[in-house]
């Protein structure tokens, strides 16, 4: 009712329609199960006997409510999305000690990563809510040691973000300012990749302009198809599970395309240069996978 009343789901429905269906989908099925063992518990008085048989119809509804949880509400993932949202609460409210711990916990650890690190070039991968700790990170880098994020490249991938799905809240504050350093003050290159198939992210959506945020360096957004990425086979497994195709994002290319997720992290190519000077357009390989020769030294 929190999302409903503060209007949040009205963001959701005016910044990326498809994720409502996302969001209403745990509840509709509760409320479907919650039906069901309704009628059960009425049945007897439905038809026509005494309330005394409400001792048995209502262990029974209990009963069959339990098995429609664990069964078909198992396949259709009816408790993880109840537990996503509830996290996703916690976030909201910060009042969740062990997640603000862990927010500190990451950004500690990123910090340390990064000033190990010998590496050309840093990308940070960030995956649906993932998005949300890694923006955190970046942000809290960026006011205790600007220094790291400029001494290299630092790439922020997010892919099949649900960014929006806390940040559209108005008790959203502190990470609403996150994003704000990171678009505004930081270096970090943010490169978003959303997909019309997948649901569970806010396709069509530009973080900055939904949060109206004025920057000289706003995310990159890449609009692709997973038809265009994946086999027909992978691609068509994937369709009927709306799970299956969010983890798309993080399985190998099996067809030559812009979206390359193990070349962006992997290959011989700056991810920046990639983004930028090949954006759209496949890595410029041979047919057997090597640098043409006229191509000038790679990463």
């Amino acid at each position: 009712m929190n999302i409903l009343l503060t209007g949040t789901l009205w963001r959701y429905l005016t910044t990326s329609w498809r994720f409502v269906m996302f969001f209403l989908w745990p509840f509709l099925l509760s409320l479907v199960i919650l039906g069901v063992a309704g009628l059960i518990v009425a049945a007897p008085l439905i038809a026509g006997f005494s309330a005394i048989h409400l001792i048995w119809s209502v262990p029974l509804a209990a009963f069959i409510a339990t098995l429609l949880v664990r069964k078909p509400g198992d396949r259709f993932f009816m408790s993880y999305l109840l537990d996503d949202w509830s996290a996703a609460y916690d976030r909201i409210h910060g009042r969740n000690e062990k997640l603000n711990q862990r927010r500190k916990a990451f950004a500690e650890a990123l910090k340390r990563k990064i000033e190990a690190s010998d590496a050309d070039e840093i990308v940070i991968v960030a995956h649906s809510l993932g998005t949300v700790p890694a923006i955190e990170a970046l942000a809290d880098l960026q006011r205790e040691r600007p220094d790291l994020l400029a001494r290299k490249p630092v790439s922020l991938l997010a892919i099949g973000s649900c960014l929006m799905m806390i940040a559209l809240h108005p008790k959203a504050k502190s990470l609403r300012e996150d994003v704000r350093v990171v678009m505004q003050e930081s270096p970090v290159l943010w490169s978003e990749f959303q997909v019309l198939t997948d649901i569970i992210h806010f396709y069509g959506c530009d973080p900055a302009r939904a949060l109206k945020i004025k920057t000289a360096n706003p995310p990159l957004i890449h609009r692709i198809r997973f038809k265009n990425v994946h086999s027909e086979n992978r691609y068509k497994r994937s369709k009927g599970n709306f799970f299956l195709m969010h983890l798309l994002y993080m399985r190998g290319a099996e067809k030559k395309n812009f979206y390359d997720f193990g070349m962006f992290l992997h290959g011989p190519f700056f991810f920046r240069d990639l983004m930028t000077t090949h954006h759209g357009k496949a890595t410029p390989l041979d047919e057997e996978g090597r640098l043409p020769e006229d191509y000038p030294e790679a990463a």
